[in-house]
């Protein structure tokens, strides 16, 4: 899916590798932040450890786009999409989630990281495992900015 010219949403074999962790270790009931093309949503849908899968999408043509096709298939049965902005929406009183995997940004960058610490602290009394599309990255990619360019070539 491209924003212009520029290609915002993928299922390339990278882009599969960057998720492949969370949807392998995903179970119980699992909170997604950012559909996409519904790559992660699949991934963990299919798995018989996986109760549902809640997806909450910021816009409603990427849901236009994909959620026909996933509600289609053997596993649609556990997938609610809302469509409702992550930093806003906030689930019924009692629900907990097992996961959650925030996948909301265009592109990766460090500034990035304050937003995915505003969302493991949103969530973090109602899931206990949460992770980010390239978090770990990104936290590596802030420490060498802080360091001097001379610096960061140390051993």
């Amino acid at each position: 899916l491209y924003r212009g010219s520029e290609p915002i949403m993928t299922d390339t074999p990278d882009e599969i590798r960057d998720h492949a962790r969370f949807m392998h270790r995903s179970n119980g009931d699992v909170l997604i932040a950012g559909l996409g093309l519904g790559m992660v949503l699949q991934g963990c849908a299919v798995k018989d450890e996986v109760k549902s899968v809640t997806v909450i999408e910021l816009s409603p043509d990427v849901i236009k786009l994909v959620e026909a096709h996933y509600k289609a298939k053997p596993f649609g049965h556990k997938v609610t999409i809302i469509n409702a902005d992550i930093f806003e929406w906030k689930p019924a009183k009692g629900v907990k989630f097992d996961c959650a995997w925030f996948d909301i940004w265009d592109g990766l960058c460090t500034d990035n990281l304050d937003e995915m610490a505003k969302l493991n602290r949103k969530f973090a009394r109602i899931c206990p495992n949460k992770g980010s599309w390239g978090r770990e990255l990104l936290l590596d990619r802030r420490r060498r900015e802080k360091d001097a360019p001379w610096n960061w070539r140390r051993a």
